[in-house]
């Protein structure tokens, strides 16, 4: 049996795997539920074959492990970013509440201090 060469990374709240045909992300969204994205991989060096020689191969290869993982973890941001909206709109209604409490503690203040300057 061949080898079958597989690697990965870490994303926000999951993984994301390339074999030789596809790459896979995984990640758990707000809600528990795993998400799951596959692609397919098409190397530039599959069409233009002077790619292949040794000095250039390496740095294709990088730049494009560099694109596929910035591709990963932008997925998995935007996942998990759905889930700090809804923290962002729950902070903000308390924020609100407290608004004009703040307000009316820095007017209290600033009229003490200038009671004590004179």
């Amino acid at each position: 049996m061949p080898k079958l060469m597989v690697g990965g990374q870490a994303v926000i709240e999951g993984v994301m795997m390339r074999g030789p045909g596809y790459t896979a992300t995984a990640v758990r969204d707000p809600d528990g539920v795993i998400q799951v994205e596959k692609k397919p991989v098409h190397s530039i060096s599959d069409r233009f074959p002077i790619l292949k020689k040794p000095m250039l191969r390496g740095t294709v290869s990088l730049i494009e492990s560099l694109v596929i993982g910035i591709r990963s973890l932008s997925y998995s941001a935007k996942m998990a970013g759905e889930e700090d909206e809804q923290l962002s709109l729950r902070s903000c209604s308390r924020v609100c509440c407290l608004l004009p409490f703040r307000r009316a503690q820095r007017s209290s203040s600033i009229l003490s201090r200038r009671i004590r300057s004179f």
